[in-house]
């Protein structure tokens, strides 16, 4: 019995009852003037179907599972050509895949591609009678229970179609979740193909599952607000951050002007008397350089304030000579010529110089803040012997600066 006419005139599912009732066997070819389809039958039941000919729907699928190894699909591609048998058959005979899966994907692929074909608003359809199913695995599925889910399908494709409202549309994976994401195996192998850049026509054609099964699939993705459609006006999530991160870094870059930590004080940095038992000048040069023949001043950090020490007992407590350098600030250069003491203060015994000749203990160190008096009046007796200790040392309850300005005053009288 040859079976042929126009989708215009008989609906789709009408042919499938036909020939369900009429136990045929054969292949069911449709075509659109540029895509055909095909749908096997045995016995009135359904063994495979496909809505393009062309391509090895099947296999797709099973590539894109994953389960499949490339040798083993150069094999069967091999096979197939030499011997005229669908790739999925192919690797189901060789055993390189298992045989449950290979079948459950196979009633997947069936109820797809007869939901796309009822899709199909004109075209032409003809019925081979025996005709070899190529890729039959060994499925049999009552007809008017495929066409009955390609049905239901088609009646919730408008509710999928509102999300998804184009196969040309790019999808996207927002950064913040509205709540922890649950997802099933075929869900997560979807995700992970959405990349910002590939349509949903390529989603289905990379995933090789039909269109119902991916686009509902990335359509319940994006009601649960793991998806959404890509807008070429949102600014890009990474680029805002980093706006923002620019904006933060103006405090994070600024001085830490409100800091109430302590800054730590330089440390005191003593220099060792010179050979000549004379203390080396620090903050003033000598005025006559032929008297005393300085050595190199020690490096020394500024310091924000003098050094605190221990205060002297006994006649070292106040006397001695005046020292400027003790009221005005160190400055680099000399602004007057030092003023030798007219009553030079008498050394008291535990300083005083040791018999010429007689060995005796080493001159202790004197402080940084020394200043070497010279002048025509000291005598060689005066340079050998160590200056005594004039300064003024730090006591709580005495103000260092007013008391040598008095005594300086005193003097000057």
């Amino acid at each position: 019995m040859n079976l042929e006419g126009s989708l215009d005139a008989f609906s789709l599912p009408d042919v499938f009852q036909l020939l369900s009732l009429t136990k045929k066997s054969g292949g069911l070819h449709l075509t659109d003037g540029q895509v055909r389809g095909v749908v096997a039958f045995t016995e009135g039941a359904v063994t495979a179907a496909t809505a393009d000919a062309a391509r090895q729907s099947l296999a797709r699928r099973l590539v894109g599972i994953g389960v499949v190894d490339d040798a083993a699909l150069r094999r069967a591609v091999e096979r197939s050509g030499h011997d005229h048998v669908g790739v999925a058959r192919a690797l189901l005979e060789a055993g390189a895949v298992d045989p449950e899966t290979v079948r459950t994907l196979a009633a997947e692929q069936a109820v797809d591609a007869v939901f796309d074909l009822l899709r199909w608003t004109h075209g032409d359809f003809a019925f081979a009678m025996d005709e070899l199913n190529d890729d039959d695995v060994g499925i049999a599925l009552p007809a008017d229970q495929v066409v009955a889910e390609a049905l239901r399908r088609r009646q919730l494709w408008d509710s999928v179609s509102k999300v998804i409202p184009s196969p040309d549309v790019v999808l996207v994976m927002p950064v913040v979740l509205p709540a922890d994401p649950t997802l099933t195996r075929d869900e997560w192998s979807l995700l992970a193909l959405v990349d910002g850049v590939r349509t949903v026509g390529q989603l289905v054609e990379l995933s090789g599952a039909g269109q119902f099964s991916v686009v509902s699939s990335l359509a319940g993705l994006a009601q649960r607000g793991m998806l959404a459609i890509k807008d070429e006006d949102a600014p890009d999530h990474v680029a805002l951050v980093l706006r923002r991160q620019v904006t933060l870094s103006v405090l994070e870059s600024a001085p830490a002007a409100h800091s109430t930590m302590a800054v730590p004080l330089p440390a005191v940095v003593e220099t060792a008397p010179p050979q000549d038992d004379v203390a080396a000048p620090v903050a003033m040069p000598p005025v006559e350089p032929a008297a005393v023949t300085p050595q190199a001043p020690a490096a020394q950090a500024p310091a924000t304030r003098a050094p605190v020490v221990d205060p002297p007992t006994g006649p070292e407590r106040i006397g001695g000579a005046h020292r400027p350098q003790g009221v005005v600030p160190q400055r680099p250069e000399p602004f007057r010529r030092p003023r030798p003491p007219e009553h030079p203060d008498a050394m008291p015994p535990k300083h005083a110089a040791p018999p010429s000749g007689s060995p005796g203990p080493s001159t202790p160190a004197m402080p940084v803040r020394t200043q070497v008096v010279s002048g025509s009046t000291v005598g060689s007796a005066a340079m050998a012997a160590p200056v005594a200790s004039t300064a003024i040392e730090r006591d709580p309850s005495v103000n260092r600066s007013l008391l040598l300005k008095l005594i300086a005053g005193v003097k000057g009288l």
